[in-house]
C-alpha cells in the first residue's frame, strides 16, 4: 500500500469518529483521574471518621464528618452521621461531668480529675470541667504545703526525742517500704497480674493505716481494669474492678457504676451466646445462661430460659433412664 493511501485511510477513519462523536462509545463507567481520585479521597475520609467514632475519638470523628458535610452538603449519610456523632459525643461529656462530680463528692479527687480530663478532651471549651479541675489542682497544691509542714515538725519533733542513728534508721525504713510498693506496682503493670495483686493486698494488710497507698493502690487496678474492659479480656476487667474497690477499702459511686455496667454487658454477652447454641448444644448454652446469671441474677429472661432448659434436660434424662430400663427388661433374641 502506498503512503499517500495509507493516510487517506486513516484520515477517513478519524473523520468517520469525529461525525459519530462517540455516540457508539458506552460513557456509564468511564471516570477521569481526577474523579477517581477524588473519590477515593472522599471513600479514605469516610472510613477515617468511623475509625475514629468506634475509637471513642468523638472530637476528630465529628470534624471528619463536618468536612465530608462541607464537601457533599447533599449527602443524607454524612449528615446522618455527623448528627448521631455530636449527640454521642455531647452524651459522653455530660457522662464524664456527672462522673467527675460524683468521684469529687467522694473525695477521689484523682478520679474527679480523670474525668474532667476526659469532658475537655472531648469538649474543649468546657468551661466547667476546667474550673473543676483548677480547684482540684489548687487543693492539691495545698494538701502538698500542709503535708510537708506537718513532715517538718514531725521531724524535729522526732530529732529532738530519737537519736541521729534512730532517726536515721526510720528514714531508711520509710524509703524501703515506698521503693517496695513501686516494685510491685510496676510488676503489677508490666502484666503480672496475679502476682502483682498478691503483693498489693500483702502491702496493704501491712499498712492498714496508709489510706494514701492504699488508694494509690486502687486506682492503678482500676485504670489497668478499664484498659482491658473490652472484648474477650471484660471478665478479667470485671475481676479487677472488685479488686480495685476492696483494695480501696470503701466504693466510689463512679467505681460502682462502672463495675455495674461491666457486669451488665458479660451478662447479656452470655444469654445471647445461650441463645445462639442452644439449639445445637444444649449443655454449653446452660453454662452461659449460667455465667449470664453470675454476672446479674436479675436477669429475666436468662433465668426464664435456664429454668426451662433445666426442665426440659431432666426429662430428656429420665426418658433416657425408663429407655433403658425398658430395654433390660426385653426378652433377649436367641
Amino acid at each position: 500500500m502506498r503512503p499517500t493511501t495509507l493516510i487517506a485511510l486513516v484520515g477517513s477513519v478519524l473523520l468517520t469518529a469525529c461525525a459519530h462523536q462517540g455516540a457508539d462509545l458506552p460513557r456509564e463507567g468511564i471516570i477521569t483521574p481526577m474523579a477517581a481520585l477524588h473519590r477515593d479521597s472522599i471513600e479514605e475520609r469516610r472510613q477515617l471518621a468511623k475509625r475514629l467514632r468506634d475509637a471513642g475519638e468523638l472530637a476528630a470523628a465529628v470534624s471528619q464528618w463536618k468536612v465530608l458535610t462541607i464537601l457533599h452538603p447533599d449527602d443524607a449519610e454524612f449528615r446522618k452521621e455527623l448528627e448521631s456523632t455530636l449527640a454521642t459525643l455531647s452524651r459522653s461529656v455530660a457522662a464524664n461531668y456527672e462522673n467527675g462530680l460524683a468521684a469529687l463528692k467522694d473525695g477521689n479527687n484523682d478520679e474527679a480529675a480523670r474525668f474532667m480530663l476526659q469532658v475537655l478532651a472531648l469538649e474543649p471549651g468546657h468551661t466547667k470541667a476546667a474550673k473543676v479541675l483548677r480547684g482540684i489542682e489548687a487543693e492539691k497544691i495545698a494538701r502538698v504545703q500542709i503535708v510537708r509542714a506537718n513532715r517538718a515538725r514531725s521531724r524535729e519533733d522526732d530529732s529532738a526525742k530519737a537519736s541521729p542513728q534512730e532517726s536515721a534508721a526510720s528514714e531508711m525504713a520509710e524509703y524501703r517500704r515506698s521503693y517496695d510498693l513501686e516494685q510491685t506496682i510496676e510488676m503489677f503493670v508490666a502484666g503480672d497480674a496475679q502476682g502483682g495483686l498478691r503483693e498489693l493486698h500483702r502491702f496493704v494488710n501491712a499498712n492498714p493505716k496508709d489510706k494514701a497507698s492504699r488508694r494509690r493502690i486502687a486506682e492503678v487496678v482500676f485504670e489497668q481494669a478499664q484498659k482491658i474492659d473490652t472484648g474477650d479480656t471484660r471478665e478479667h476487667a470485671a475481676t479487677l474492678y472488685e479488686e480495685a474497690i476492696q483494695l480501696r477499702g470503701d466504693t466510689p459511686s463512679a467505681w460502682a457504676a462502672r463495675l455495674a455496667a461491666t457486669r451488665k454487658t458479660l451478662a447479656n454477652e452470655y444469654y445471647e451466646k445461650g441463645m445462639r447454641v442452644y439449639r445445637s448444644d444444649f449443655d454449653l448454652a446452660i453454662k452461659h445462661w449460667e455465667n449470664c446469671l453470675k454476672y446479674s441474677p436479675q436477669h429475666g429472661k436468662c433465668t426464664q430460659r435456664l429454668k426451662e432448659a433445666r426442665s426440659f434436660k431432666e426429662k430428656m434424662k429420665k426418658i433416657d433412664v425408663e429407655r433403658r430400663e425398658t430395654s433390660s427388661l426385653l426378652p433377649i433374641p436367641i
